[in-house]
């Protein structure tokens, strides 16, 4: 019976340690996102999709009236992301793209939001596998 009870708790600890103690590169922020690269935790395939005009660009984002978007997904190993915008796209809005396909989140919206560290989505980051 303790040979039972000893296999049913020992998991139990193993996914508690994973998700609320271990401590690693998801607990990062990187300070100055809105103007220079992040580390690059997710390690995404990427890819850039140029629309020709803002309807197209604003149909393939979740958000309306923005400049860019990027569309990431994640599974065991994998990540890939999209980068949708114009062709007129400054560099510095591309840059800010490409640290969410890195792996980095703002929290909220705006210039004042974009300022402020970033955090890794750690969701995205588990879901690739972590440090795989």
């Amino acid at each position: 019976m303790k040979a039972i009870l000893v296999m049913l708790f020992c998991p139990c600890l193993l996914l508690v340690y994973l998700f609320f103690f271990y401590q690693d590169e998801s607990d990062q922020v990187c300070a100055g996102a809105d103007r220079s690269p992040c580390p690059d935790l997710l390690r995404a395939e990427v890819s850039v999709v140029i629309h020709e005009g803002i309807d197209s660009l604003w149909a393939a984002c979740v958000l309306p009236e923005i400049d860019a978007c990027a569309i990431r997904t994640a599974s065991w190993g994998e990540a890939q992301c999209v980068i949708h915008q114009l062709a007129s796209t400054p560099a510095q809005v591309f840059e800010h793209e490409m640290n969410h396909c890195r792996g980095w989140d703002h929290e909220g919206t705006g210039v004042a939001a974009y300022a402020q560290p970033w955090r890794v989505n750690r969701g995205l980051w588990l879901a690739r596998g972590a440090n795989q």
